[in-house]
């Protein structure tokens, strides 16, 4: 957990590195349609996503066989799955590089590019997307919420040519704890997606405040 919560003490100095890693800023009329049709299936399929992880939450069966009879962890489960995520209020993108974030993290602790292999920096990289939303919890709602959550954590794998590279979507509700559903990107259009409930209704301005930028997408 400490190795992931580094992301926020080096955010300044990764946000100092960003223009390397930035394109020429120019977008075509095709690239924002892609992005918006991009947008469109990950909204779709994050939204099925907190909805199966409600679904889970009040199951019976699941809660025997996952809880057994820790009652105060069921009792916690409960009370996220009293909020209604069938429709969001918002929905954010966080816009940031964190294959950029992990190449500042290796730097940062006097390693060079050359002595970490490209797939390694890619799994720092996913390491510290999964971590982001968990990490949030576990600050708020200590050990508790961190247990409830990962008892209702969502994985799936689906097909998409929109979604391309790996990103956090941040869905928010009316009176339901946000949704941090994480889309990673596979060989060919193979799409893998986490989805977590972050037990912080401040998530997405604590992002903010610790550097990381948001883009809003509904």
């Amino acid at each position: 957990m400490k190795a992931k919560m580094k992301i926020i003490a080096i955010l300044a100095f990764v946000l100092a590195l960003a223009p390397l890693f930035a394109g020429d800023g120019q977008v075509s009329d095709e690239e924002n349609t892609f992005a918006e049709r991009r947008d469109k299936t990950a909204v779709e399929k994050g939204l099925m996503l907190a909805a199966f992880m409600r679904e889970k939450a009040l199951n019976e069966a699941y809660l025997s066989a996952m809880v057994k009879n820790d009652g105060k962890l069921r009792k916690k489960i409960k009370e996220i799955a009293a909020g209604d995520v069938s429709e969001a209020s918002a929905v954010y993108r966080v816009d940031e590089n964190f294959e950029g974030i992990a190449i500042a993290m290796i730097f940062s602790e006097g390693f060079e590019l050359s002595d970490i292999r490209p797939q390694i920096r890619f799994d720092i990289a996913r390491n510290l997307m999964e971590g982001l939303p968990q990490s949030f919890t576990q600050k708020k709602s200590g050990e508790l919420g961190t247990k409830a959550v990962t008892v209702l954590k969502t994985a799936r794998a689906f097909d998409s040519a929109e979604i391309i590279g790996d990103t956090i979507y941040i869905f928010t509700f009316k009176n339901a704890y946000p949704v941090a559903v994480i889309f990673m990107q596979n060989a060919d259009n193979a799409v893998w997606a986490e989805s977590f409930f972050v037990l912080d209704r401040d998530f997405t301005a604590g992002l903010e405040k610790s550097g990381l930028k948001l883009e809003k997408v509904r």
